[in-house]
């Protein structure tokens, strides 16, 4: 082997390994995005063996009856290998958002302090989603600050939904106060992530290098 062949040997065998992708999911999906609950709230009333808080609860409330009226506040937190990351996907499923409701109902989401909720609201908004007891999958692209806040391995999601809520009467009694609060139901959420290519050598790769050198040492005692 020459020794400019030796030399493209040694820059493939240090070439940057291939990106990984991972997820990691809690709580579990039981339900497929704009279904109508026929069990309502009591879907919520407990979560599934193995489902950490908040999943699979009821949070807050949209009717001066329930037991906490007010906002939902939640938060949860992933744990990860921590590395440089190029690109991650927060999934969840809600239930009873009321984002069909006017006004804006997602007050905040946040990751490790960092404010994304413009971009989730622009997705909670949109035309034709959120019945007043609507169950929706949301899946929100991260980038820039947010993307970087997943570097040190650890990612804590944190939403707040507050009034107007979908409100309606039976028999003359109404259902909900507008500006009451928000009550809705967090059923599993999902970070898919795509850690960036590295440069560092693996066994195979070092056996690469250790190849071409010798086959470049051979060369050269040919021509000797």
């Amino acid at each position: 082997m020459s020794r400019s062949g030796a030399v493209v040997a040694l820059v493939a065998a240090l070439s940057t390994t291939p990106a990984s992708a991972a997820s990691i999911t809690h709580g579990n999906q039981d339900f497929q995005s704009g279904a109508l609950l026929a069990g309502g709230i009591a879907e919520f009333l407990a979560p599934q063996t193995g489902e950490p808080t908040p999943f699979g609860l009821f949070f807050g409330g949209d009717t001066l009856q329930q037991a906490t009226p007010g906002p939902f506040i939640v938060s949860w937190t992933f744990s990860f290998a921590p590395g440089a990351i190029s690109a991650a996907t927060i999934a969840f499923g809600i239930w009873d958002h009321d984002t069909a409701a006017a006004g804006t109902q997602l007050t905040s989401f946040t990751v490790d302090g960092v404010d994304v909720t413009a971009a989730l609201n622009a997705l909670m908004e949109a035309a034709g989603i959120g019945t007043g007891s609507q169950y929706d999958v949301f899946s929100l692209g991260l980038t820039g600050q947010a993307l970087a806040q997943l570097a040190d391995g650890v990612a804590t999601f944190a939403m707040r939904l507050d009034g107007p809520a979908i409100c309606g009467a039976v028999g003359g009694t109404t259902l909900c106060t507008p500006n009451v609060g928000n009550g809705a139901a967090l059923d599993f959420s999902t970070l898919t992530y795509t850690t960036r290519p590295t440069t560092v050598p693996e066994p195979a790769t070092l056996a690469l290098i250790g190849i071409g050198l010798l086959a470049a040492g051979l060369g050269r005692r040919r021509r000797a």
